[in-house]
Protein backbone atom coordinates (compact mmCIF):
# COMPACT_ATOMS: atom_id res chain seq x y z
CA UNK A 1 0.00 0.00 0.00
CA UNK A 2 1.07 3.44 -0.69
CA UNK A 3 1.87 6.41 1.53
CA UNK A 4 -0.93 8.02 -0.19
CA UNK A 5 -3.80 5.44 -0.14
CA UNK A 6 -2.82 4.69 3.34
CA UNK A 7 -3.14 8.12 4.14
CA UNK A 8 -6.44 8.13 2.84
CA UNK A 9 -7.99 5.59 4.48
CA UNK A 10 -6.76 7.06 7.84
CA UNK A 11 -9.60 9.29 7.09
CA UNK A 12 -12.69 7.66 5.80
CA UNK A 13 -15.70 6.43 7.62
CA UNK A 14 -16.63 2.43 7.05
CA UNK A 15 -19.42 2.46 3.48
CA UNK A 16 -22.37 0.21 3.85
CA UNK A 17 -21.65 -0.35 7.33
CA UNK A 18 -25.46 0.00 9.14
CA UNK A 19 -28.68 -0.94 7.46
CA UNK A 20 -32.49 0.60 8.14
CA UNK A 21 -32.66 -1.14 11.83
CA UNK A 22 -29.27 0.45 13.04
CA UNK A 23 -30.03 3.92 11.55
CA UNK A 24 -33.45 3.34 13.88
CA UNK A 25 -31.76 2.01 16.58
CA UNK A 26 -29.09 5.51 16.84
CA UNK A 27 -32.76 7.83 16.75
CA UNK A 28 -34.29 5.68 19.20
CA UNK A 29 -30.79 5.67 21.91
CA UNK A 30 -30.60 9.06 21.08
CA UNK A 31 -33.75 9.43 22.10
CA UNK A 32 -33.70 7.64 25.12
CA UNK A 33 -37.03 7.75 26.44
CA UNK A 34 -35.94 6.74 30.28
CA UNK A 35 -32.65 9.20 30.05
CA UNK A 36 -35.13 12.16 28.64
CA UNK A 37 -37.73 11.55 31.38
CA UNK A 38 -35.05 11.28 33.76
CA UNK A 39 -32.92 14.63 32.57
CA UNK A 40 -35.00 16.71 29.90
CA UNK A 41 -38.51 16.13 31.36
CA UNK A 42 -37.35 16.56 35.14
CA UNK A 43 -35.75 19.96 33.86
CA UNK A 44 -39.00 21.13 31.66
CA UNK A 45 -41.42 19.97 34.60
CA UNK A 46 -39.42 22.85 36.86
CA UNK A 47 -40.69 25.66 34.23
CA UNK A 48 -44.07 24.00 32.97
CA UNK A 49 -44.78 22.85 36.74
CA UNK A 50 -49.24 21.79 36.74
CA UNK A 51 -48.68 22.50 32.46
CA UNK A 52 -46.36 20.28 31.63
CA UNK A 53 -48.07 18.30 29.30
CA UNK A 54 -48.75 22.07 27.72
CA UNK A 55 -45.35 22.40 27.38
CA UNK A 56 -44.92 18.59 26.11
CA UNK A 57 -48.09 19.59 23.16
CA UNK A 58 -46.19 22.64 22.45
CA UNK A 59 -42.89 20.77 22.41
CA UNK A 60 -44.35 17.99 19.98
CA UNK A 61 -45.29 20.93 17.51
CA UNK A 62 -42.29 22.47 17.54
CA UNK A 63 -40.20 19.39 16.78
CA UNK A 64 -42.19 18.20 14.14
CA UNK A 65 -42.08 21.80 12.64
CA UNK A 66 -38.51 21.34 12.79
CA UNK A 67 -38.04 17.96 11.52
CA UNK A 68 -39.81 19.05 8.49
CA UNK A 69 -36.36 20.65 8.02
CA UNK A 70 -34.02 17.76 8.52
CA UNK A 71 -36.71 15.19 6.02
CA UNK A 72 -36.39 17.32 3.15
CA UNK A 73 -32.72 18.32 3.69
CA UNK A 74 -32.00 14.11 3.82
CA UNK A 75 -33.98 14.11 -0.02
CA UNK A 76 -30.51 15.73 -1.12
CA UNK A 77 -27.47 15.68 1.33
CA UNK A 78 -26.56 12.28 3.20
CA UNK A 79 -22.95 13.36 5.01
CA UNK A 80 -21.46 12.18 8.42
CA UNK A 81 -21.62 16.40 9.04
CA UNK A 82 -25.40 15.70 9.81
CA UNK A 83 -26.52 19.82 10.22
CA UNK A 84 -23.34 21.27 9.47
CA UNK A 85 -23.01 20.38 5.99
CA UNK A 86 -27.00 21.13 6.01
CA UNK A 87 -26.55 24.77 7.01
CA UNK A 88 -23.71 24.88 4.94
CA UNK A 89 -25.39 24.40 2.08
CA UNK A 90 -28.20 26.46 2.94
CA UNK A 91 -26.03 30.01 4.34
CA UNK A 92 -22.43 28.89 3.46
CA UNK A 93 -19.41 28.29 5.63
CA UNK A 94 -19.48 30.70 8.21
CA UNK A 95 -23.25 30.11 9.98
CA UNK A 96 -22.52 26.04 9.26
CA UNK A 97 -19.52 26.74 11.53
CA UNK A 98 -21.45 28.80 14.59
CA UNK A 99 -24.33 26.15 14.00
CA UNK A 100 -22.31 23.12 13.67
CA UNK A 101 -20.91 24.40 16.44
CA UNK A 102 -24.14 25.13 18.82
CA UNK A 103 -25.50 21.59 18.06
CA UNK A 104 -22.43 19.88 18.97
CA UNK A 105 -22.44 21.51 22.09
CA UNK A 106 -25.53 21.05 22.60
CA UNK A 107 -25.10 17.74 22.70
CA UNK A 108 -22.17 17.36 24.23
CA UNK A 109 -23.72 19.14 27.31
CA UNK A 110 -26.59 16.87 27.44
CA UNK A 111 -24.23 13.97 27.79
CA UNK A 112 -22.64 16.46 30.77
CA UNK A 113 -26.79 16.80 32.44
CA UNK A 114 -26.73 13.42 32.18
CA UNK A 115 -23.66 12.58 33.90
CA UNK A 116 -25.01 15.09 37.16
CA UNK A 117 -28.05 13.31 37.26
CA UNK A 118 -27.12 9.88 37.42
CA UNK A 119 -25.42 10.20 40.54
CA UNK A 120 -28.98 10.93 42.45
CA UNK A 121 -30.67 7.80 40.21
CA UNK A 122 -27.56 5.58 41.99
CA UNK A 123 -28.32 7.18 45.26
CA UNK A 124 -31.75 6.53 45.29
CA UNK A 125 -31.47 3.15 44.03
CA UNK A 126 -28.68 2.77 47.02
CA UNK A 127 -30.32 4.10 49.69
CA UNK A 128 -34.06 2.32 48.82
CA UNK A 129 -31.31 -1.08 49.51
CA UNK A 130 -30.41 0.27 52.93
CA UNK A 131 -26.80 1.45 51.63
CA UNK A 132 -25.95 5.25 52.55
CA UNK A 133 -23.18 5.40 49.61
CA UNK A 134 -20.11 8.10 50.29
CA UNK A 135 -20.30 11.02 48.94
CA UNK A 136 -17.33 10.22 46.57
CA UNK A 137 -19.45 7.67 44.35
CA UNK A 138 -21.18 10.72 42.35
CA UNK A 139 -17.76 10.91 41.15
CA UNK A 140 -17.17 7.00 40.02
CA UNK A 141 -21.08 7.57 38.39
CA UNK A 142 -20.39 10.84 36.93
CA UNK A 143 -17.00 8.62 35.28
CA UNK A 144 -18.84 6.03 34.51
CA UNK A 145 -21.99 7.11 32.24
CA UNK A 146 -18.98 8.98 30.22
CA UNK A 147 -16.15 6.99 29.77
CA UNK A 148 -18.31 3.29 29.09
CA UNK A 149 -20.02 5.44 25.97
CA UNK A 150 -16.92 6.84 24.53
CA UNK A 151 -15.46 2.92 25.04
CA UNK A 152 -18.17 1.65 22.89
CA UNK A 153 -18.04 4.52 20.37
CA UNK A 154 -14.33 3.29 19.96
CA UNK A 155 -15.79 0.27 18.18
CA UNK A 156 -17.53 -0.36 15.03
CA UNK A 157 -20.58 1.38 14.75
CA UNK A 158 -22.86 -1.94 13.96
CA UNK A 159 -21.95 -3.16 16.74
CA UNK A 160 -22.90 -0.59 18.98
CA UNK A 161 -25.95 0.39 17.53
CA UNK A 162 -27.34 -3.83 17.22
CA UNK A 163 -26.83 -3.47 21.35
CA UNK A 164 -28.88 0.04 21.29
CA UNK A 165 -31.82 -2.41 19.45
CA UNK A 166 -32.66 -4.07 22.23
CA UNK A 167 -32.24 -1.28 25.27
CA UNK A 168 -34.35 0.87 23.19
CA UNK A 169 -37.49 -1.63 22.93
CA UNK A 170 -36.84 -2.93 26.29
CA UNK A 171 -36.96 1.21 27.24
CA UNK A 172 -40.16 1.55 25.55
CA UNK A 173 -42.34 -1.41 27.00
CA UNK A 174 -40.94 -0.21 30.86
CA UNK A 175 -41.99 3.62 30.09
CA UNK A 176 -46.00 2.58 28.54
CA UNK A 177 -46.08 0.34 31.34
CA UNK A 178 -45.36 2.70 34.11
CA UNK A 179 -47.66 5.01 32.19
CA UNK A 180 -50.52 3.30 31.69
CA UNK A 181 -50.32 2.49 35.61
CA UNK A 182 -50.29 5.83 36.87
CA UNK A 183 -53.07 6.96 35.02
CA UNK A 184 -55.49 3.80 35.86
CA UNK A 185 -53.99 4.25 39.46
CA UNK A 186 -54.99 8.10 39.30
CA UNK A 187 -58.40 7.48 39.30
CA UNK A 188 -60.45 10.44 39.43
CA UNK A 189 -57.58 12.78 39.88
CA UNK A 190 -57.13 12.53 35.88
CA UNK A 191 -57.79 16.04 34.46
CA UNK A 192 -57.57 18.22 31.93
CA UNK A 193 -56.45 21.34 33.73
CA UNK A 194 -53.01 20.18 33.12
CA UNK A 195 -53.18 21.53 29.77
CA UNK A 196 -53.85 25.00 31.13
CA UNK A 197 -50.36 27.21 30.48
CA UNK A 198 -50.92 29.69 33.05
CA UNK A 199 -49.99 26.71 35.37
CA UNK A 200 -46.71 26.98 34.53
CA UNK A 201 -43.93 28.77 36.52
CA UNK A 202 -43.98 32.39 35.42
CA UNK A 203 -47.29 31.94 32.96
CA UNK A 204 -46.57 31.96 29.07
CA UNK A 205 -42.80 32.65 29.83
CA UNK A 206 -42.21 29.64 31.47
CA UNK A 207 -43.95 27.59 29.04
CA UNK A 208 -41.73 29.16 26.27
CA UNK A 209 -38.82 27.48 28.23
CA UNK A 210 -40.52 24.26 29.12
CA UNK A 211 -41.45 24.06 25.39
CA UNK A 212 -37.98 23.98 24.31
CA UNK A 213 -36.68 21.36 27.09
CA UNK A 214 -39.86 19.30 25.93
CA UNK A 215 -38.41 19.59 22.19
CA UNK A 216 -34.92 18.70 24.20
CA UNK A 217 -36.73 15.40 25.43
CA UNK A 218 -38.38 14.33 22.07
CA UNK A 219 -35.32 15.07 20.30
CA UNK A 220 -32.27 12.54 18.95
CA UNK A 221 -34.18 11.61 15.85
CA UNK A 222 -31.98 14.12 13.97
CA UNK A 223 -29.02 12.14 15.03
CA UNK A 224 -29.50 9.42 12.39
CA UNK A 225 -28.12 12.21 9.62
CA UNK A 226 -24.31 11.32 11.12
CA UNK A 227 -24.96 7.51 9.74
CA UNK A 228 -25.46 9.50 6.06
CA UNK A 229 -22.05 7.72 4.50
CA UNK A 230 -22.22 4.90 6.42
CA UNK A 231 -25.64 3.43 6.32
CA UNK A 232 -26.91 1.18 3.29
CA UNK A 233 -29.29 3.15 0.66
CA UNK A 234 -28.74 6.44 2.83
CA UNK A 235 -31.46 8.93 1.89
CA UNK A 236 -34.28 6.00 2.42
CA UNK A 237 -32.74 5.14 5.33
CA UNK A 238 -32.52 8.52 7.20
CA UNK A 239 -35.77 9.63 5.63
CA UNK A 240 -37.52 6.85 7.03
CA UNK A 241 -35.92 6.94 10.21
CA UNK A 242 -36.60 10.57 11.11
CA UNK A 243 -40.24 9.68 10.45
CA UNK A 244 -41.04 6.80 12.39
CA UNK A 245 -39.08 7.76 15.70
CA UNK A 246 -39.99 10.83 15.92
CA UNK A 247 -43.79 10.12 15.57
CA UNK A 248 -43.52 7.54 17.82
CA UNK A 249 -41.44 9.57 20.30
CA UNK A 250 -43.95 12.37 20.37
CA UNK A 251 -47.01 9.74 21.15
CA UNK A 252 -44.66 8.55 24.13
CA UNK A 253 -43.95 11.78 25.46
CA UNK A 254 -47.20 12.90 25.45
CA UNK A 255 -48.21 9.63 27.39
CA UNK A 256 -45.72 10.03 29.79
CA UNK A 257 -46.12 13.62 30.67
CA UNK A 258 -49.55 13.26 31.78
CA UNK A 259 -48.98 10.30 33.44
CA UNK A 260 -46.33 11.41 35.95
CA UNK A 261 -48.17 15.02 36.46
CA UNK A 262 -51.53 13.61 37.04
CA UNK A 263 -49.54 11.15 39.65
CA UNK A 264 -47.62 13.55 41.33
CA UNK A 265 -50.27 16.02 41.63
CA UNK A 266 -50.47 19.26 39.12
CA UNK A 267 -50.74 21.72 41.84
CA UNK A 268 -47.41 19.83 43.94
CA UNK A 269 -45.34 19.59 40.32
CA UNK A 270 -42.99 22.78 42.38
CA UNK A 271 -41.37 19.51 44.28
CA UNK A 272 -41.21 17.02 40.75
CA UNK A 273 -37.93 18.66 39.53
CA UNK A 274 -35.89 19.30 42.57
CA UNK A 275 -37.18 16.00 44.39
CA UNK A 276 -33.97 14.71 42.51
CA UNK A 277 -35.16 11.73 40.80
CA UNK A 278 -38.74 12.10 41.19
CA UNK A 279 -39.31 9.33 38.53
CA UNK A 280 -37.82 6.30 41.44
CA UNK A 281 -40.01 8.18 43.70
CA UNK A 282 -43.37 7.17 41.99
CA UNK A 283 -41.63 3.76 40.78
CA UNK A 284 -41.44 3.47 44.41
CA UNK A 285 -44.31 4.60 45.34
CA UNK A 286 -46.05 2.18 42.81
CA UNK A 287 -44.16 -1.27 43.10
CA UNK A 288 -41.60 -0.65 46.38
CA UNK A 289 -37.84 -1.24 46.46
CA UNK A 290 -37.36 -3.65 43.99
CA UNK A 291 -39.32 -1.73 41.07
CA UNK A 292 -37.97 1.40 41.68
CA UNK A 293 -33.98 -0.52 41.67
CA UNK A 294 -35.05 -1.83 38.54
CA UNK A 295 -36.05 1.31 36.88
CA UNK A 296 -33.01 3.08 38.35
CA UNK A 297 -30.83 0.56 36.36
CA UNK A 298 -33.05 0.79 33.22
CA UNK A 299 -32.66 4.96 33.22
CA UNK A 300 -28.82 3.99 33.89
CA UNK A 301 -28.55 2.30 30.79
CA UNK A 302 -30.81 4.61 28.66
CA UNK A 303 -28.16 7.56 29.76
CA UNK A 304 -25.61 5.42 28.70
CA UNK A 305 -27.09 4.61 25.32
CA UNK A 306 -27.82 8.51 24.96
CA UNK A 307 -24.41 9.08 25.16
CA UNK A 308 -23.82 6.41 22.81
CA UNK A 309 -25.37 8.00 20.22
CA UNK A 310 -24.03 11.48 20.98
CA UNK A 311 -21.05 10.51 21.02
CA UNK A 312 -21.62 8.60 17.21
CA UNK A 313 -23.28 11.73 16.21
CA UNK A 314 -20.69 14.90 17.48
CA UNK A 315 -17.33 12.57 16.70
CA UNK A 316 -18.48 12.58 12.98
CA UNK A 317 -19.24 16.41 13.16
CA UNK A 318 -16.11 16.72 13.75
CA UNK A 319 -14.65 14.27 11.91
CA UNK A 320 -16.60 16.08 8.72
CA UNK A 321 -15.31 19.92 10.08
CA UNK A 322 -11.93 18.33 9.51
CA UNK A 323 -11.79 17.06 6.48
CA UNK A 324 -13.83 20.34 5.24
CA UNK A 325 -10.75 22.24 6.38
CA UNK A 326 -12.41 23.86 9.25
CA UNK A 327 -10.64 22.20 12.14
CA UNK A 328 -7.02 20.78 11.62
CA UNK A 329 -6.83 17.92 9.80
CA UNK A 330 -5.85 15.60 12.17
CA UNK A 331 -9.33 15.82 13.62
CA UNK A 332 -10.58 13.81 10.43
CA UNK A 333 -8.36 10.72 11.22
CA UNK A 334 -10.01 7.05 11.44
CA UNK A 335 -9.18 4.21 13.58
CA UNK A 336 -7.74 2.03 11.22
CA UNK A 337 -9.29 -1.12 11.79
CA UNK A 338 -12.72 0.09 13.01
CA UNK A 339 -13.17 3.30 10.84
CA UNK A 340 -14.35 5.31 13.88
CA UNK A 341 -13.50 8.92 14.24
CA UNK A 342 -11.18 8.14 17.11
CA UNK A 343 -9.85 11.88 17.65
CA UNK A 344 -13.18 13.56 17.57
CA UNK A 345 -14.20 11.02 20.01
CA UNK A 346 -10.99 12.11 22.57
CA UNK A 347 -12.21 15.53 21.62
CA UNK A 348 -15.84 14.91 22.66
CA UNK A 349 -14.21 12.97 25.98
CA UNK A 350 -11.91 16.03 26.69
CA UNK A 351 -15.36 18.56 26.81
CA UNK A 352 -17.73 16.48 28.51
CA UNK A 353 -15.50 15.93 31.54
CA UNK A 354 -14.42 19.39 31.91
CA UNK A 355 -18.17 20.84 31.58
CA UNK A 356 -19.24 18.10 33.95
CA UNK A 357 -16.88 18.85 36.70
CA UNK A 358 -16.59 22.38 36.52
CA UNK A 359 -19.46 23.25 37.09
CA UNK A 360 -20.55 20.74 39.83
CA UNK A 361 -17.44 21.98 41.36
CA UNK A 362 -19.09 25.70 41.35
CA UNK A 363 -22.30 25.29 41.89
CA UNK A 364 -23.26 21.35 43.15
CA UNK A 365 -24.63 18.46 41.42
CA UNK A 366 -28.63 20.32 41.38
CA UNK A 367 -27.82 23.68 40.08
CA UNK A 368 -24.95 23.03 37.81
CA UNK A 369 -27.38 20.58 36.24
CA UNK A 370 -29.75 23.02 35.73
CA UNK A 371 -27.20 25.23 34.39
CA UNK A 372 -25.86 22.70 32.06
CA UNK A 373 -29.41 21.28 30.58
CA UNK A 374 -30.44 25.16 30.44
CA UNK A 375 -27.32 25.95 28.51
CA UNK A 376 -27.98 22.71 26.37
CA UNK A 377 -31.36 23.34 25.78
CA UNK A 378 -30.59 26.68 24.22
CA UNK A 379 -27.68 25.65 21.89
CA UNK A 380 -30.20 22.91 20.13
CA UNK A 381 -33.04 25.79 19.80
CA UNK A 382 -30.45 28.22 18.04
CA UNK A 383 -29.21 24.85 15.98
CA UNK A 384 -32.81 24.16 15.18
CA UNK A 385 -33.96 27.96 14.18
CA UNK A 386 -30.70 28.91 11.77
CA UNK A 387 -31.32 25.09 10.25
CA UNK A 388 -34.58 25.62 9.66
CA UNK A 389 -33.83 29.40 7.95
CA UNK A 390 -31.20 27.24 6.42
CA UNK A 391 -33.81 24.90 4.25
CA UNK A 392 -34.94 27.87 2.74
CA UNK A 393 -32.03 29.18 1.80
CA UNK A 394 -31.00 26.15 0.25
CA UNK A 395 -33.93 26.08 -1.72
CA UNK A 396 -33.71 29.28 -3.05
CA UNK A 397 -30.44 28.52 -4.21
CA UNK A 398 -31.27 24.93 -5.70
CA UNK A 399 -34.76 26.42 -7.37
CA UNK A 400 -36.97 24.21 -5.61
CA UNK A 401 -40.86 25.77 -5.86
CA UNK A 402 -42.04 23.40 -2.92
CA UNK A 403 -43.57 26.45 -1.36
CA UNK A 404 -45.35 24.46 1.75
CA UNK A 405 -42.85 22.46 2.94
CA UNK A 406 -39.56 24.40 1.80
CA UNK A 407 -40.95 27.82 2.59
CA UNK A 408 -44.16 27.89 4.70
CA UNK A 409 -43.12 25.00 7.14
CA UNK A 410 -39.48 26.69 8.17
CA UNK A 411 -40.94 29.84 8.87
CA UNK A 412 -43.48 28.73 10.94
CA UNK A 413 -41.00 26.79 12.80
CA UNK A 414 -38.42 29.52 12.96
CA UNK A 415 -41.16 31.67 14.84
CA UNK A 416 -42.06 28.44 17.25
CA UNK A 417 -38.06 28.92 17.74
CA UNK A 418 -37.54 32.67 18.34
CA UNK A 419 -40.44 32.76 20.95
CA UNK A 420 -38.79 29.69 22.98
CA UNK A 421 -35.38 30.98 22.46
CA UNK A 422 -36.23 34.11 24.05
CA UNK A 423 -37.89 32.06 27.24
CA UNK A 424 -34.72 30.67 27.64
CA UNK A 425 -32.54 34.43 27.72
CA UNK A 426 -35.40 36.21 29.47
CA UNK A 427 -35.95 37.00 32.78
CA UNK A 428 -32.39 36.59 33.17
CA UNK A 429 -31.59 34.49 35.90
CA UNK A 430 -28.09 33.71 38.08
CA UNK A 431 -26.69 30.98 37.83
CA UNK A 432 -29.35 29.56 35.53
CA UNK A 433 -28.81 31.45 32.78
CA UNK A 434 -25.64 32.19 32.72
CA UNK A 435 -24.12 28.84 30.58
CA UNK A 436 -26.66 30.18 28.00
CA UNK A 437 -24.76 33.25 27.54
CA UNK A 438 -21.45 31.73 27.49
CA UNK A 439 -22.49 29.11 24.64
CA UNK A 440 -23.80 31.98 22.38
CA UNK A 441 -20.66 33.53 22.58
CA UNK A 442 -18.59 30.38 21.86
CA UNK A 443 -20.78 30.21 18.84
CA UNK A 444 -20.62 33.84 17.40
CA UNK A 445 -16.74 33.14 17.71
CA UNK A 446 -16.84 29.98 15.97
CA UNK A 447 -19.31 31.70 13.10
CA UNK A 448 -16.50 34.39 13.04
CA UNK A 449 -13.63 31.78 12.76
CA UNK A 450 -15.33 30.20 10.02
CA UNK A 451 -16.01 32.74 7.97
CA UNK A 452 -12.53 34.35 8.23
CA UNK A 453 -11.00 30.67 7.44
CA UNK A 454 -12.95 30.12 4.05
CA UNK A 455 -12.97 34.22 3.28
CA UNK A 456 -13.01 34.23 -0.30
CA UNK A 457 -12.60 30.50 -0.90
CA UNK A 458 -15.24 29.07 -3.65
CA UNK A 459 -18.91 28.46 -2.25
CA UNK A 460 -19.54 25.06 -4.52
CA UNK A 461 -16.79 23.46 -2.41
CA UNK A 462 -18.99 20.62 -1.81
CA UNK A 463 -18.07 17.01 -1.94
CA UNK A 464 -19.88 16.14 -4.93
CA UNK A 465 -21.29 12.82 -3.29
CA UNK A 466 -23.06 14.76 -0.71
CA UNK A 467 -25.56 16.98 -2.93
CA UNK A 468 -27.82 15.23 -5.21
CA UNK A 469 -27.62 17.06 -8.55
CA UNK A 470 -30.88 18.25 -9.61
CA UNK A 471 -32.58 17.63 -12.81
Amino acid sequence: MDTDTKASGEHELQKNAVSLRHVLSQGAIANGPLASVTVALTGAAFYGLGALPFAMLAGSVLILLYINTTYQFSKHIQSAGGIYQLVRAGFGEGMAGATGTSYGLANLLLVCANALIAPGLFDAAAEALGWNPPSWTWVAVALFVIIVPFALGWYRVRITLDYGIFTALIEVIVVVGMSAYFIIHAGGHNTFTVFNPHHARNGWSGIGVAMALSSVALGGADNVLSLGEESKAPREAIKKSLIIVQLAVVALYILVAYALTVAWGPDKMGSFATTGAPLLTLAGRAGGTWLLVIIAIFALNSIIGVNVAINITVSRLIFDAGRQGLLPKSTSRTHPRFKTPTVGLLICLAIELLATFIPERIWGLTTGFLVVVTACTAGYVLQQLITSAALMGFARRQRIREVIFYYVVPTVACLFLIYSLYGNLWPFTMPDSLGVFILLAVVVLAGIFATVRFWGASTTRDVPELIEPRS
